[in-house]
């Protein structure tokens, strides 16, 4: 299984990528690459950087030392100077890559407290095989359904 979130910004359109990954203990985690796209960003980069971002998940990695220190990490790689700024106005979409199928779970944001809540029920699904257009259409499909 492989797992990413794709963040976006309502007001600028700009996109956040990065890999979840599933620790040892179990639960999920940033972890690299964290890679931030311009709103004209083309549907062709948004897919490459979406597969990169997937690819690089990881299972049973260590729990953080210290959950401060890498959250830090990873607001200052994607140009955010506090975790609220990560919740104005945005949207996400979960994405999890598993036995060939690609599913796209858009979230409702509920802010610092209750980060970005999936709805499951809107989840939609595809086939790894289908081309980059269709893949890319069912992740922008997905962030219509977020709230």
């Amino acid at each position: 299984m492989k797992r990413a979130s794709v963040i976006k910004f309502k007001g600028t359109n700009e996109f956040l990528l990065h890999s979840t990954s599933t620790m040892k203990e179990g639960g999920g985690i940033n972890t690299e690459p964290y890679i931030k796209l311009e709103a004209s960003v083309s549907n062709d980069d948004l897919f490459k950087n979406l597969m990169k971002v997937l690819d690089s998940s990881k299972m049973g990695v260590s729990r953080p030392k210290d959950f401060d220190k890498s959250l830090k990490q990873y607001l200052n790689a994607v140009g955010l100077k506090d975790h609220e700024d990560l919740y104005k106005n945005s949207v996400c979409v979960t994405v999890v890559n598993r036995d060939g199928t690609i599913s796209f779970f858009p979230s409702r944001n509920e802010g610092m407290k209750g980060g970005f809540a999936i709805l499951a029920k809107d989840k939609i699904e595809i086939s790894e095989k289908n081309d980059s257009t269709e893949i890319t259409k069912a992740l922008l499909d997905a962030f219509e359904k977020s709230i």
